[in-house]
């Protein structure tokens, strides 16, 4: 962990870096850990619109309704992201964010 309470698994999602994205996942890190700004890896993956990167953590079935320190969600970062995919994805699996 970093200054930031930041995990290997937050920086790997954070740069969309998808090779050390599984390897993470393969060593059990935590894709609802929280850093300093209550940021999960979903957070970085949908503000970078790393699409690989966020499909790799939806493998462990985590809650998609998660807030930062903000109360920002994923659905937020991922509008604002240039991932057009990543909003659609969301939708998909939780209509209820529009």
């Amino acid at each position: 962990m970093n200054e930031k309470k930041q995990s290997a698994l937050h920086l790997a999602t954070k740069l969309g870096n998808p090779d050390l994205t599984s390897y993470l996942l393969k060593k059990d890190f935590s894709v609802i850990a929280r850093d300093s700004a209550l940021k999960t890896p979903l957070h970085y993956a949908c503000q970078g619109g790393h699409e690989l990167v966020f499909k790799s953590l939806l493998q462990k079935e985590p809650p998609l309704t998660l807030r930062d320190k903000n109360k920002a969600t994923l659905f937020h970062y991922a509008c604002a992201s240039p991932s057009s995919t990543l909003v659609e994805t969301l939708l998909k699996l939780n209509p209820q964010f529009v």
